[in-house]
């Protein structure tokens, strides 16, 4: 139970990091972790953004899924489980879908950026962290684990 809690923290925090480093870091700078609205402006820019991988992917833009794949597989590695690499997924999209239904502004701005049927994005999101995940597991696992 530890790995899997471990592996979706780490996993959310991740994508998030690689997300706001690649798009915003020029213009926004280090941010100020201690203040929450600091927070809140970050998760308005980067969740949207995380929630549609394939249509930025139908626009040439790889970053969403490269972020959930490199998070995705670190979380993975921790898990060293395939049920818990499953879990991660479901539990790090859940959390992406929460956060976003939290702030409006964010969920606008995911309505605006998808190009397709927002279950399509969702669900490719769903899978980049799910085959990085198996990856990431299926290297760390042990023979007893199997």
């Amino acid at each position: 139970m530890k790995r899997t809690i471990i592996g979706t923290v780490l996993t959310f925090i991740f994508a998030c990091t690689i997300m706001y480093f690649e798009k915003f870091y020029q213009t926004m700078g280090l941010p100020n972790l201690s203040d929450i609205s600091t927070l809140q402006n970050i998760a308005e820019k980067v969740i949207p953004l995380l929630l549609t991988p394939f249509s930025q992917f139908m626009n040439e833009e790889y970053t969403p899924i490269v972020a959930w794949g490199v998070a995705g597989f670190a979380g993975g590695a921790i898990a060293k489980s395939y049920a818990r690499a499953l879990l991660i997924s479901l539990i790090n999209i859940g959390l992406a879908i929460l956060v976003i239904l939290t702030l409006p502004t964010a969920l606008n701005a995911m309505y605006d950026i998808a190009t397709v049927p927002i279950h399509y994005d969702w669900g490719f999101a769903a899978a980049a962290i799910l085959i990085a995940a198996l990856i990431g597991s299926s290297l760390t696992m042990s023979e007893e684990e199997e």
